[in-house]
């Protein structure tokens, strides 16, 4: 990914059960749909927070997935709103 930065990685995890990614194989059965997804950026170590760019590709890979026929939740599960972009990238 352009602009990726080993600092903030975006990973992509199955939602429901939590847990990591089936293989490719694995999504030709019909058991192994997917009912949803979780992309999460791991907390920085260092003091000066999560890189900008990191944050702005975390929310346009969520609108990516969205515009497959998915929604957007939040921390708490509720459905995302411009605002909780806005808080995202600041």
């Amino acid at each position: 990914m352009s602009g990726a930065t080993p600092q903030n990685p975006v990973r992509v995890a199955n939602a429901y059960p939590p847990g990591v990614m089936p293989s490719a194989d694995a999504f030709l059965e019909e058991a192994n749909v997917l009912s949803g997804v979780s992309l999460i950026v791991e907390k920085p170590k260092r003091k000066r927070g999560f890189d900008k760019l990191q944050l702005g590709k975390l929310v346009a890979l969520g609108q990516e997935f969205a515009a497959l026929g998915g929604a957007i939740l939040d921390a708490d599960r509720q459905p995302a709103s411009p605002k909780t972009f806005k808080n995202i990238t600041g």
